[in-house]
């Protein structure tokens, strides 16, 4: 069965290494202020998301986010990375 989660907030936590790959919908997700590192590519699963903050990581390469997401999305925030760019899936990869 499918998990009912809305809102996953797990910020302020010291976590460290690559973002978690989410194998559930999510319409909230707030991992900011750790250490998170490497490339945010397990976020192009997400196809719900409404509030996306990643923002004071270590995140670096390109952002990778569905385009059911980006159209839902109300509130991004990436700040405070080292992203490079951006990119658009038509839908969740693999």
């Amino acid at each position: 069965p499918k998990s009912r989660i809305k809102s996953l907030e797990l910020s302020n936590n010291n976590f460290t290494g690559t973002l978690p790959t989410f194998h559930f919908s999510i319409h909230t997700l707030l991992l900011q202020n750790n250490n998170f590192i490497g490339e945010p590519t397990n976020l192009s699963t997400l196809t719900h998301l409404y509030e996306l903050d990643i923002s004071n990581n270590a995140l670096n390469g390109t952002l990778k986010i569905s385009q059911h997401s980006i159209t839902r999305l109300s509130n991004l925030n990436i700040s405070n990375n080292q992203l490079t760019g951006f990119v658009v899936t038509q839908g969740a990869l693999r």
